[in-house]
């Protein structure tokens, strides 16, 4: 470090006034300060080694009145000093506390700042990671969004922990279960919306009690809020924008827009399963049951872009990122339970890490084995087997608008005795050259013997790819087991698309729980339900991907599935697994 720019940072440092200290904690001191009669400022002192300069680079670019404003940045022998304006008014948390609940107008307001600040933040790639009540400030001019010692640029950041933020308001994926990306800030906006109408804080942080302090709300308002805080980020808004015109749609009393059309769906190919309901929309050909093939094949979307067919490269040898928390949680839950709840409804956040087995550490058994059919014994051979059981029925995938990609897959398990817990795909994107450009991963729930599962998502991080590999991670020894169990059997009826005034789409129905499996003792509570819709030639032009609540046997629910892309037409088919 240079010393003379290190005694002018000291000599800076020194002539500010400490009026009051915020907070302390392992990421550093926040103080209120003041220097030569101006201010106050917001002064943070970050340890060097937690100091991520890029952030504060980033920030200092947003220039926006609902984010705070970086005065100054300097560096001190071992810390890293940022300055910033001091937000004058009260947090939302405060607000609530003495004027309970607000009313739709004033959080249709607060909402189209937040979502405003919230666009400005990821068009610089900027992911806040910790919006919540308290980091939200109320002034006269607005909306301040404060607080950002949890801030990240995942494109250029790969952390191996995310922080957990503030607890019922952090995304489900911010407790281990996959890489943050920015449509974890707009499950926390859909959160603390609920908690500006309601006053309720999440205790239990489940789907359920969401649900519970969300349903005398207008029926359109309670939509957006439940989808912007669908457990899978890829069934949530995916964009700061589209939420936000939501938002304000339903307040309004309008209709609730849409997915955009800028989401791509994923193209796939063949026909429904037997239990598959396929459902044509009213005016549209039936599509013959066609042969799925092998490789990744491209749509052709409505929006003027023609694809051409891709083959997939081939499934290779690529490390298991396994998703050990999932596992954990599945693996621990109360076996008799009928209906259980998603993962981010722990007591606690320490209850996430709690008795997660080490990679290739077996957790401890169960007297419950004997009641899933499943028994020990599991040799190398036998995880060998279980992987070369994995195969794929069918990949595809497509590009975006905005460069991200769109993909569905069909994973089926030859195996006639051997379940795998929680197989991982890995989306893999590639650029011309063959590098790679985004790595993302999808993990399923047990799949039992001779059972196929759907999945439909988007991943990567905008770059594009001019190619898209799929592989299947090699199990660990705690995910295979040999069962003479099964999976539920479900029944999808009454499948049919739905349009809005603004040209998105959906995918309803009924679902009904024909045959409880074995699945149901280690479920986390959901069904989920993948839409396919294809065109004449059997390629697909949209697809969805949602979660509900599990329901019980002979019972039926019904089903919105938001389509990634808008079809008016086309043959639909959806799926239905236990999660």
């Amino acid at each position: 470090m240079d010393e003379r720019a290190v005694r002018q940072a000291m000599s800076i440092d020194d002539a500010y006034v400490v009026e009051r200290r915020l907070a302390k904690g392992s990421d550093g001191v926040t103080e209120l300060v003041s220097i030569d009669g101006a201010g106050p400022f917001v002064r943070r002192r970050i340890p060097i080694a937690r100091a991520r300069r890029a952030v504060w680079a980033a920030l200092a670019d947003c220039q926006d009145p609902r984010l705070p404003h970086v005065r100054t940045s300097y560096e001190l022998p071992d810390e890293y000093v940022v300055v910033l304006d001091y937000a004058e008014g009260e947090t939302l948390a405060d607000l609530v506390a003495h004027e309970g609940a607000l009313s739709c107008s004033q959080v249709c307001d607060l909402a189209a700042d937040l979502c405003g600040a919230l666009s400005v933040l990821h068009a610089h790639g900027l992911v806040h990671r910790d919006v919540a009540p308290a980091n939200i400030v109320v002034g006269e001019s607005g909306v301040r969004l404060i607080d950002f010692g949890n801030a990240c640029l995942p494109a250029q950041e790969q952390e191996e922990e995310n922080p957990r933020g503030t607890w019922g308001f952090a995304a489900p994926e911010q407790h281990g279960f996959t890489q943050v990306d920015a449509r974890a800030d707009l499950y926390a906006a859909g959160r603390v919306a609920a908690f500006a109408l309601t006053g309720a804080l999440p205790e239990g942080n489940t789907q359920r009690e969401l649900r519970d302090h969300v349903a005398h709300l207008p029926e359109a308002v309670r939509t957006v809020i439940e989808r912007a805080c669908a457990f899978e980020p890829s069934a949530r808004y995916q964009s700061a924008e589209e939420l936000a015109r939501a938002f304000s749609a339903a307040c309004a009393g309008e209709a609730v827009p849409a997915e955009d059309a800028a989401n791509s769906g994923a193209p796939t190919k063949g026909a429904a399963p037997a239990g598959v309901a396929a459902a044509t929309p009213q005016g549209a050909a039936e599509v013959p049951p066609t042969t799925w093939p092998q490789h990744s094949v491209q749509a052709a979307p409505s929006a003027g872009r023609r694809w051409s067919a891709k083959r997939i490269v081939g499934v290779c040898a690529i490390a298991l990122v396994v998703v050990v928390a999932i596992a954990a949680v599945a693996m621990n839950m109360n076996q008799t339970q009928a209906n259980l709840i998603p993962p981010e409804g722990l007591e606690k956040d320490e209850q996430v890490d709690a008795d997660v087995p080490a990679v290739g550490d077996a957790p401890a058994a169960t007297d419950d084995s004997a009641a899933t059919g499943v028994t020990a014994g599991i040799s190398t051979d036998d995880i060998a087997r279980a992987h070369a059981a994995l195969k794929f029925v069918e990949t595809g995938w497509s590009i975006d608008a905005n460069g991200y990609i769109s993909y569905a897959f069909a994973l089926e398990n030859t195996s006639d005795d051997l379940l795998v817990d929680f197989p991982v795909v890995t989306i893999t994107g590639y650029d011309d050259a063959g590098s790679v450009v985004s790595s993302d991963t999808m993990t399923l729930a047990a799949l039992y013997p001779g059972q196929t599962q759907y999945c439909a998502s988007i991943a990567g991080n905008g770059a594009g790819a001019a190619s898209v590999e799929f592989s299947i991670g090699m199990p660990a020894d705690w995910g295979v087991r040999r069962t003479t169990g099964s999976a539920s059997t479900y029944e999808v009826t009454d499948a049919i698309l739905v349009s809005d005034r603004f040209d998105g789409s959906a995918a309803t129905g009924k679902v009904r729980l024909a045959v409880a499996g074995d699945d149901m003792k280690t479920a986390m509570g959901n069904i989920a339900l993948t839409a396919l819709v294809r065109d004449d030639a059997g390629s697909i032009v949209a697809s969805g991907e949602t979660y509900i609540d599990m329901i019980p046997e002979g019972s039926t629910a019904s089903f919105e599935i938001p389509l990634f892309t808008p079809a008016a037409s086309g043959t639909l088919e959806v799926h239905a697994r236990t999660w």
